[in-house]
């Protein structure tokens, strides 16, 4: 099977669509492309170039691409085979293949150009070592088989290989460390029965102070449990004597509006003194027992001698009207008893 056209794109700088005959004479000066239509011929076959260091995409891109994307083909019987190598903005090289311009995958386009015509360059061929031309010869006729993908094979085999020697040095440059550290850690002094009694002694001591560590928790958590009781107690009774004191003012609010209305009539009926049981007004009685405050003194003491004498009048006059356990009768000794402290 002939190869009858040759194609390229992007490679060395080059551009062509050459229709081959079964014989074919290419020539042109230096640099006119003559060996680039036969390199491209040997990529779009073989996906490299025999002779030439790099099989993978990236090498070949390297090597022989002029920009970011390269494009080799042939067109051989009925069928047409296109490699397209496309660099990304990272610089890595992912290779596409195409069959009569429909992309294929990697495995079936190589079994395709498997047993197609190859090519060489004798030159490069001749330059190169007695293990090299037996590399090449085989890469030209390979044994059954995909031979890109066995050295594909034989590439990651090699680097996972390469890993496990590395990882396999760290293990033992690691195990040699430990050795030099056990060898040159301190031995306790005596015998392995005196070893053995230090470690109970140790085991000894280490029950005793847990026990006193969990003494001490206990006598904390106690300490934090008596002084939130306290708090919550000091708590209640300070609740208490708010409620007793909001009580007490609503009982003794009655009492105040009382003691205006007889202040009201007090105003009304001058020199007389109304009962808080009665709307009866009474004539009002000096209190003997209490005497007029000295011109000396000042004007505070003679204001609470003044609420004094009043006080003790109304006392008087609640007697007199039968008022003996009225609620007014004890808040009006309850105020004097106040201002009699307040003077002394």
């Amino acid at each position: 099977m002939l190869i009858t056209r040759v194609f390229g794109k992007g490679i060395k700088g080059q551009e062509f669509d050459i229709n081959l005959a079964e014989k074919n004479f290419i020539g042109g000066p230096n640099g006119a492309g003559k060996t680039t239509i036969i390199q491209a011929i040997g990529i779009a076959i073989n996906g490299y170039m025999p002779g030439v260091k790099g099989k993978l995409p990236g090498p070949v891109m390297d090597t022989f691409g002029s920009g970011k994307t390269m494009i080799v083909g042939i067109e051989c019987g009925d069928k047409t085979f296109e490699r397209k190598f496309t660099r990304d903005a990272k610089g890595s090289v992912k290779q596409t293949y195409k069959v009569n311009d429909r992309t294929t995958k990697k495995d079936e386009f190589n079994a395709m150009v498997y047993g197609l015509p190859n090519i060489m360059d004798l030159g490069a061929f001749m330059d190169l070592s007695d293990q090299k031309k037996i590399d090449m010869v085989f890469d030209l006729f390979p044994p059954a088989g995909n031979v890109v993908e066995i050295d594909e094979n034989i590439l990651k085999l090699t680097k996972e290989n390469n890993s496990l020697e590395a990882d396999i040095r760290i293990k033992k440059a690691t195990k040699a460390e430990l050795v030099k550290s056990i060898s040159s850690y301190p031995l306790p002094a005596g015998t392995l029965a005196e070893a053995r009694e230090c470690k109970a002694g140790i085991g000894e001591q280490w029950k005793t102070v847990s026990a006193e560590i969990k003494a001490e928790e206990k006598r904390i958590s106690d300490v934090v449990a008596a002084k939130k009781l306290k708090e919550e107690n000091e708590k209640a009774r300070v609740e208490g004597e708010k409620q007793a004191t909001l009580k007490l003012q609503q009982s003794q609010q009655p009492m105040q509006t009382q003691q205006t209305q007889q202040l009201d009539m007090s105003q009304e009926f001058p020199g007389k003194i109304i009962c808080p049981d009665s709307t009866t007004p009474y004539e009002m009685i000096q209190s003997p027992d209490i005497k007029e405050p000295n011109a000396g003194i000042g004007q505070a003491e003679r204001m609470q001698h003044m609420a004094l004498h009043a006080l003790k009048t109304v006392i008087l006059a609640m007697e007199n009207s039968g008022c003996d356990f009225c609620s007014a009768k004890l808040v009006a000794k309850k105020q004097m008893s106040d201002i009699r402290k307040a003077v002394l």
